[in-house]
């Protein structure tokens, strides 16, 4: 017997209108996709002011810096910029792969950067510090893309006679970071090597005397006598709000990013001055914008330079001021500290510099070893900074002479070498 038909609902003409309209809300990928576009094409457009274009690379810089606490947090890899790409599955990843399509806009961003290290006014100085933050944001990973940026000869050119210059902070201190940033590539390091670099980065390291703060002093050029007259060039004028200094700050840190909001005062000349220190930078520029403040940014500036002199650490250009500076002591004050923000870059800058044998001899004389076991005792196993430690020892080891003098140490510091060895590979 054949069964009645089911009833069957008869549908609304209109409700079949709404469905066909209705579409699902954008993902957080991608309205991340399009804040990106809207400020590149914004920032292309040939009616951007020049105020409204340092403004939408801070944003960009900001976003990017966002995004990358973001990436940390959530993967758990929060030990710095230069770790094992994977970030692709991020919205930081998708960000990036985008930003590198926009080869216009990057060619705009470097195209303005061009001679600015000459005759640089207050407005110049807002598009150097705004340039350089992006490109250093955009270089995690690294991201070859801006690696390549960061590396061209114009690029460089620019970043070596500012920093030879001394400039006044933040220009100085981004300069530093996206020096290290072209450092990767070995033939910027085969050149830049040769211009007394290594020589000027460390004594800028020794005399900060940075194992005791953790972080360059703002005027530390000044105090070196370093770049002109009175060691600073003029600061950047935007760089900091020009309202009184009162301030409440929250700040949010990774290894290489920091958000703070404040306000503060600073001094602004187109003459070669020591600059007024302030305290926060970039508060001025709009909620889109996280601002920075100086001490995040001197700790940053001291990563930055140790990175530097651990991409030339063994050229033998390196060694000799290395030696002078008296570096090893500086070193080893920082592995004693309890300034752990700076102690994986030194221990890295240490490694390369252990293939010259002069100085791993000196470096075993002084104590080295043992000092370097009380810090990975102190070390959780899981922080890279113990596989830094290991490339120290094994660089020790490769030196059959500086390896006897080790083993004279006596067999409790050998055993303590081979455990923390053994441990890695559980």
């Amino acid at each position: 017997m054949s069964q009645p038909a089911p009833d069957v609902e008869e549908l609304d003409p209109e409700d079949l209108l709404l469905d066909e309209n209705e579409t699902d809300p954008p993902t957080e990928e991608e309205n991340a996709l399009h804040a990106v576009d809207t400020l590149v094409e914004e920032a292309l457009s040939s009616s951007v002011t020049s105020e409204r274009y340092v403004q939408i690379l801070h944003e960009l810089a900001s976003f990017i810096e966002s995004l990358e606490i973001e990436y940390a947090e959530t993967s758990g890899n929060s030990y710095g910029p230069f770790d094992e790409d994977m970030r692709d599955d991020y919205r930081i990843g998708l960000v990036l792969n985008s930003l590198n399509n926009h080869d216009l806009f990057f060619d705009s961003v470097l195209g303005r950067l061009v001679g600015t290290d000459q005759q640089t006014t207050p407005e110049q100085f807002s598009v150097l510090a705004a340039s350089y933050r992006l490109l250093i944001a955009c270089s995690v990973g690294p991201n070859n893309a801006a690696v390549s940026f960061a590396a061209e000869d114009s690029t460089v050119d620019v970043l070596l006679s500012l920093i030879k210059q001394a400039v006044s902070p933040p220009v100085r201190c981004y300069a530093v970071g996206l020096l290290s940033v072209s450092l990767l590539e070995r033939k910027v390091a085969d050149r830049v090597v040769r211009q007394q670099i290594p020589q000027l980065l460390l004594q800028n390291l020794v005399d900060s005397n940075v194992a005791d703060s953790g972080h360059f002093p703002y005027d530390f050029a000044s105090k070196n006598g370093v770049g002109g007259e009175n060691g600073n060039v003029s600061p950047d004028t935007s760089a900091a709000s020009t309202t009184s200094t009162t301030a409440t700050t929250s700040s949010t840190s990774s290894p290489s990013t920091t958000a703070t909001t404040a306000t503060t005062s600073t001094t602004s000349t187109a003459t070669k001055t020591t600059a007024k220190q302030p305290d926060v930078l970039f508060d001025n520029l709009g909620e889109a914008v996280s601002s920075v403040t100086i001490a995040k940014l001197m700790q940053l500036e001291c990563n930055w330079t140790l990175q530097c002199l651990a991409s030339m650490g063994e050229y033998q250009e390196t060694l000799a001021p290395a030696t002078h500076t008296g570096a090893i002591d500086t070193v080893l004050n920082i592995f004693k500290s309890d300034h752990d923000s700076i102690h994986l870059d030194t221990v890295e800058l240490t490694w390369h510099m252990l293939a010259h044998k002069s100085f791993a001899s000196a470096f075993v004389r002084q104590g080295g070893v043992q000092i370097l076991l009380a810090l990975a005792e102190q070390t959780p196993p899981s922080n890279p900074l113990n596989g830094c430690i290991a490339l120290c020892f094994s660089g020790l080891a490769s030196l059959s002479s500086v390896m006897e003098m080790t083993c004279r140490l006596g067999p409790m510091v050998t055993k303590k070498m081979v455990d923390h060895a053994l441990d890695l590979t559980t």
